[in-house]
């Protein structure tokens, strides 16, 4: 981890980063599951979607805040300080799914304490969904499930629109 990028040049081009470096890891994922349904790699790049808004708002303001995606069950994505990344400040599970049946499963207890992120328009106060991943100010870009399915056809034009 670096140090946090101080001028507008240097901001940009460490978004720019993030943004090429979700582009692979959904180019990786849609062709580790290439024969899978399609909702398969929509969920994984659901994941990466969120860590890369959140990673590029963070930088944008200036925040020590990072998101990173994790490899096992429980929460799919923790954040840290990038001045003590050994300390999670937050874990999140997300879902990426419209159906009621799949949504319910963000009640488990298994998920009890953790962020439960949905795409946008599945929120419910209620039960703690939204449709962002946020931190100390900072938040990720919501996505809808439509905006899901062309990441999935085409990540690399869906990251570049995170730097708009």
């Amino acid at each position: 981890m670096g140090l946090l990028p101080h001028c507008p040049t240097c901001r940009a081009l460490a978004a720019a980063a993030v943004v090429e470096a979700a582009t692979q890891q959904a180019e990786e994922i849609r062709e580790m599951h290439a024969l899978a349904p399609v909702w398969v790699a929509g969920g994984l790049i659901f994941e990466v979607h969120h860590t890369a808004s959140f990673n590029i708002a963070a930088i944008r303001a200036g925040s020590p805040f990072r998101a990173e995606r994790l490899e096992r069950d429980g929460a799919d994505i923790s954040i840290y300080d990038m001045h003590d990344p050994r300390v999670t400040l937050a874990q999140a599970q997300l879902k990426a799914s419209a159906t009621p049946r799949y949504l319910r499963k963000l009640n488990q207890p298994r998920y009890d304490g953790l962020m439960k992120v949905v795409p946008w328009g599945h929120e419910l106060k209620l039960s703690g969904r939204t449709s962002v991943l946020s931190y100390g100010g900072i938040s990720s870009a919501p996505a809808t499930l439509t905006a899901l399915d062309k990441a999935v056809g085409d990540p690399a034009r869906h990251f570049r629109g995170l730097l708009l």
